[in-house]
């Protein structure tokens, strides 16, 4: 029973763990065609930030995909190298995470004092 359990968990780390890595792709692909679409296209030049903050949303939400799978693979088999593995998995993430919510902070604020004001902000 336990052999089949850790089959199971296997394979379902394994689908998760390629959930993450297509996430990562798709956002890496949407990130480049936004990129050349408004900088080569158009020649308008795309707002570097807002396409790190796109890509980076897509990394993060890759790298949960990635922290699950290691989570569940750790359970199953729990080695130094997988607690290793987990580890600096979850230290990106955070770090990734941290730096995202700084941006995505600065760059609200930066808006809020772009934006010009209308009628309806003056009362």
């Amino acid at each position: 029973m336990i052999e089949w359990i850790n089959l199971i968990v296997g394979y379902l780390a394994r689908i998760i763990e390629a959930c993450g890595a297509l996430v990562i792709l798709h956002g890496a692909g949407r990130t480049m065609l936004f990129y050349v679409r408004d900088h080569i296209l158009r020649h308008h030049g795309a707002h570097v930030s807002a396409l790190r903050l796109l890509f980076g949303r897509y990394l993060t939400l890759g790298l949960e995909f990635e922290l699950a799978a290691d989570i569940l693979l750790t359970i199953i088999e729990p080695t130094w190298e997988r607690l290793g593995l987990l580890g600096a998995v979850i230290a990106m993430r955070t770090i990734l995470s941290f730096f995202l919510e700084y941006e995505l902070a600065a760059m609200e604020k930066r808006r809020e004092y772009s934006e010009p004001l209308t009628n309806g902000d003056m009362e």
